[in-house]
């Protein structure tokens, strides 16, 4: 498999959810023809014939990468073979709602649309409606796909190194690591829940809490660099965002930002060739496709909580937790960084440098209760930032020009703890699975989350969260709103489950 193959199997992947939301959530009036723009745009990518040869995965590493993906579903908790954080009562609510309800889901105890991006479930749920019953299997195989296209990625990008591979997921939360490692031995508490999170995790760390968003997340990173800096194609990566939306809204904006930062670049200062109508068609024609799931993601019922960081209270403990949580990790990839200028050969050094600058100037505003805009939102920036670093260093090791000095390696040292907690997790995963305790009922016992623990998910939101009804009407659709009134297919037009 090379790389044109692999982002088309992965525009594959992404696009599936967002065909049946549009044809499940739109009326046929409008439905039809997004659809079918969809899948023109579809079409005209998959027509680009390119070939890379530097760019092939050797069938041996496909069948690795495979193994590494379902050991990786297996970590995250998804199909409740292994440990679930809490927030697994939501998503098994989400996968429950999608599968016995007509689309789309609709809260009759309140009398509201569900708004919420739905996408990572949806697949998986249309299988289950077709077998009758809910499929964890579809939903795991659903998973392991996702993860298995994300690794191929990462492996090209990486230079088909598997160690860099794997340090790319699990680097990052040293700041986390050293909060964790204080209450452990310096108070009885095992951790301090923050008044809202502005911390760092790593990306593996954070797919067991949201592994409906790091596969898009790490699918469309890829996809970015590869448009721009191995095809030098730009504005072929906008469709691709597009589709992202329905899987992760706050990283999908970041996406956003970032493709406009990287096309006034490309076309306005490297000179890429210039702009045509041909060249900007799809992008337009990508736009207005989205533009009816823009709505129904803008119907939302309540405006989440948001402002600068530093206008909570209370003020002290909020900053203390920013510093350790978000500026420790900044400052060791700004560091490192610094000493790495003009390494890489692909990735060029400005493009690192302002993902990490959107990486900080992300971090100093919350929205929602839990501050997802950043939780959430950063994950695509460092990706980025550690793909130029882990490129760069490899580079330096091959040339054998490695820095010896104390300060480099020192750096180094501190950034690579970070490594601790995703271990550790894998290690609970180990312990606390299906497995384990069918062998050892006593000593390890385990119970996976129901699927239907809840009536919906959002009485699921309602009793199973730490603010109950404020984060409750976050997933719903403001009555009377553009989409209710003109785009839903209404409840008395829809089959029953």
């Amino acid at each position: 498999m090379n790389i044109s193959t692999l982002r088309k199997y992965s525009l594959t992947y992404l696009l599936i959810p967002n065909i049946l939301f549009v044809l499940g959530w739109f009326k046929p009036l409008y439905s039809i023809p997004v659809a079918i723009a969809l899948v023109g745009l579809f079409t005209l990518q998959l027509r680009r014939k390119e070939a890379y040869s530097s760019f092939h995965i050797p069938g041996s590493r496909i069948w690795l990468f495979l193994g590494m993906a379902a050991f990786w579903t297996f970590c995250t908790g998804t199909g409740g073979l292994s440990y679930q954080i809490a927030d697994y009562w939501m998503h098994n609510a989400k996968y429950d709602d999608l599968f016995k309800n007509p689309w789309p889901i609709y809260f009759p105890g309140k009398e509201q649309y569900a708004c919420y991006y739905f996408g990572y479930f949806i697949p998986p749920a249309a299988i289950s409606k077709l077998l009758g019953q809910l499929s964890v299997e579809a939903l795991l195989l659903w998973t392991v796909a996702g993860y298995w296209l994300a690794l191929l990625w990462l492996y090209l990008l990486l230079k088909k190194r598997v160690i860099l591979v794997v340090l790319l997921l699990f680097l990052g939360g040293v700041g986390h690591l050293a909060k964790v490692a204080f209450y452990l031995v310096f108070t009885q508490y095992s951790y301090n829940n923050p008044p809202f999170y502005s911390e760092i995790w790593a990306l593996f760390d954070q797919s067991r809490w949201v592994t409906n968003q790091i596969i898009p997340i790490l699918l469309l990173s890829s996809i970015l660099v590869y448009d721009f800096f191995i095809r030098k194609n730009p504005a072929d990566s906008f469709f691709p965002i597009t589709l992202g939306f329905i899987w992760a809204i706050f990283p999908s904006i970041v996406f956003v930002l970032l493709f406009a930062v990287m096309f006034v670049r490309s076309y306005f200062y490297d000179r890429y060739p210039w702009l045509t109508v041909r060249t900007m068609a799809p992008v337009i024609v990508a736009g207005l496709a989205f533009l009816p799931t823009f709505l129904f993601l803008s119907s939302s019922d309540s405006t989440p909580i948001h402002g600068f960081i530093w206008q909570f209270e209370p003020l002290g403990e909020i900053m203390a937790e920013y510093f350790v949580g978000v500026l420790i990790d900044l400052i060791l990839f700004f560091l490192i960084l610094r000493e790495l200028k003009n390494v890489d050969d692909l990735i060029p050094r400005w493009f690192v440098m302002a993902a990490l600058l959107m990486f900080f100037l992300i971090s100093l505003y919350r929205i929602g209760y839990w501050n997802d805009w950043f939780i959430r939102g950063y994950n695509p920036l460092m990706c980025i930032v550690l793909l130029g670093i882990l490129r760069s260093l490899d580079h330096l090791y091959e040339a054998g020009k490695w820095k010896k000095t104390f300060y480099f390696n020192a750096v180094l040292a501190v950034m690579s703890l970070g490594v601790v907690l995703p271990v550790s997790h894998i290690g609970k995963s180990l312990k606390q699975n299906v497995i384990v305790a069918d062998l050892f009922p006593e000593r390890y016992p385990f119970s996976p989350l129901p699927y239907d623990g809840y009536q919906n998910t959002y009485e699921a939101l309602l009793f199973n969260t730490h603010s109950g009804e404020l984060e409750a009407n976050q997933y719903l659709s403001r009555k009377g709103s553009f989409f209710e009134r003109h785009l839903s297919r209404r409840i008395s037009e829809q089959p029953g489950p």
